[in-house]
């Protein structure tokens, strides 16, 4: 994959810019006169390339004025490139040196890309919100009506997976603001979802069948299907595919749990409901708690060292508490709800 990174500079730091870019991997590169006494220059990197680049610009650049870096997902070149050979192991080189390579693994897209796609999931605005209350009333009739279809297709609608895979990717780089926003959204999201499920459940009679009832008992299978569903939502951000149909399985894990304890809940089961709430809780921690794990398995870092250090300790906090939050839980169902 490969990436343009378009910079805008002003005309006096050409040089400068010239001699940061001369030890760099780039694929090709052009520029030209912009306006007024700005510099536009392209630069066409592969992919892992394009984080330890874009971290050297803001290093060298961030306080100069009119200087702005655009990343540009780059779909097909004509003709074709050829991948690089992989390069022999150089005795030089010690371990410590390469431990403290910063290039990201192949095929992990930048830092900063996964921050865009992700602080643009968590505005909560009236689209998200509107895609909150269809799905969640597509989701209580399907649940009603024992129709597994009408459920997958309110699965589809869930606007879920953005929300939680930022507030996993906030806890992993140490970005409060971010974890804020994230852990709002998703509390609007839920507290939403579930008002209309009692306003279904208020309106239609709710019979105890099997999609209801399956999703009342918490057990271990639920926590893997968390953990597999937050890893690949984290894998898909990270590799810079789509995550639509990892989507449908994060939504698959949150919002059905969510439903059911609403409408439970009008049903004036209110056990039933507090199952369901575990199980909803439950698949919460998972999918937050394997997402964050994805991302540092990724190489998701700060950019600088001191905040390297910062996000190590947010992360550790956050698993610490995760994993003792899930344990507390699945104790809760296997010694008291059983």
């Amino acid at each position: 994959m490969l990436r343009v990174i378009e910079l805008s500079v002003p005309s006096d730091k050409a040089e400068e810019l010239r001699s940061l870019l001369e030890d760099q991997e780039l694929v090709c590169n052009w520029q030209q006169q912009g306006l007024g006494d700005c510099l536009c220059v392209q630069l066409v990197v592969r992919t892992p390339q394009a984080e330890p680049l874009l971290d050297l610009l803001q290093q060298r650049f961030a306080r100069v004025e009119d200087f702005r870096a655009l990343v540009i997902r780059v779909h097909a070149t004509v003709p074709e490139l050829e991948e690089p050979e992989p390069d022999p192991a150089d005795p030089d080189v010690t371990a410590e040196a390469a431990a403290e390579d910063s290039e990201p693994p192949p095929q992990r897209v930048a830092r900063a890309e996964i921050r865009n796609e992700l602080e643009n999931g968590v505005d909560m605005g009236p689209v998200y919100l509107a895609t909150v209350i269809l799905s969640s009333v597509i989701a209580s009739i399907g649940l009603i009506k024992g129709n597994t279809a009408v459920i997958i297709g309110a699965m589809v609608v869930a606007p879920l997976l953005t929300p939680n895979m930022a507030l996993a990717f906030a806890a992993t780089i140490g970005d409060l603001t971010l974890l804020a926003r994230a852990a709002r959204t998703s509390a609007v999201g839920a507290m939403t979802a579930f008002a209309f499920a009692l306003l279904v459940g208020w309106l239609a009679d709710t019979p105890q069948n099997a999609e209801i009832l399956s999703r009342t008992a918490p057990g271990w299978e639920d926590l893997a299907l968390a953990l597999a569903s937050g890893s690949a939502g984290a894998l898909a951000f990270t590799s810079g595919v789509s995550a639509s149909l990892v989507g449908v399985m994060v939504a698959v894990a949150l919002l059905p749990p969510l439903i059911v304890a609403g409408l439970m809940l009008t049903a004036g089961e209110p056990r039933l409901a507090g199952g369901a709430l575990t199980l909803l809780a439950i698949n919460a921690i998972g999918v937050v708690l394997a997402a964050i794990g994805t991302f540092a398995w990724r190489g998701v870092t700060p950019a600088t060292w001191w905040e390297k250090d910062k996000a190590r300790r947010y992360t550790r906090r956050a698993t610490a508490i995760g994993i003792v939050l899930a344990a507390a839980l699945l104790a809760l169902v296997f010694f008291v709800l059983r």
